[in-house]
């Protein structure tokens, strides 16, 4: 397999391919069922040379591929509840892996518009994409700061 395969090829990819090429913008969703996804981009090492993913990190040298990561986190009910979520596609960008930091910004500002919050400076914690890749981590650590450091 080929150290970029996965970014032409994955079940996924057709979805992006389609919102690439002809720059859609906003929500998309593709959903496929695959278990041994994981398994497998976890052993082959898929696109990161080094076998890992860093993300927000200067070492940053490409993406470890999965299809899907499940975390808990447990708290008091009245805290755990979602008061708003948004999704966006990214559109046309120089590379279709490349991330598309007005794009990113857009959708931060409507899953906070959503949950009818309007002061940023609420926030705590952002938790990123993370593609662990330096144009990746550039783009989207600075759609995070435009939009929580008010740097617009």
């Amino acid at each position: 397999m080929g150290l970029y395969r996965i970014t032409g090829h994955g079940d996924y990819v057709e979805h992006n391919r389609v919102s690439y090429e002809f720059d859609f913008k906003g929500p998309r969703q593709a959903t496929s069922s695959a278990p041994d996804a994981n398994i497998l981009m976890d052993t082959q090492g898929v696109v990161s040379p080094t076998r890992t993913s860093k993300s927000i990190d200067a070492n940053a040298d490409g993406s470890a591929r999965g299809e899907a990561i499940n975390a808990i986190f447990i708290k008091k009910l009245s805290d755990a509840v979602i008061c708003g979520s948004a999704t966006n596609s990214d559109g046309k960008t120089p590379v279709i892996s490349f991330p598309n930091t007005e794009a990113h910004k857009a959708v931060i500002r409507r899953a906070y518009q959503e949950a009818g919050i309007d002061d940023f400076s609420r926030t705590a914690m952002v938790e990123c994409h993370g593609t662990g890749t330096p144009v990746g981590n550039r783009l989207e650590a600075g759609a995070v700061a435009r939009v929580f450091g008010n740097d617009e």
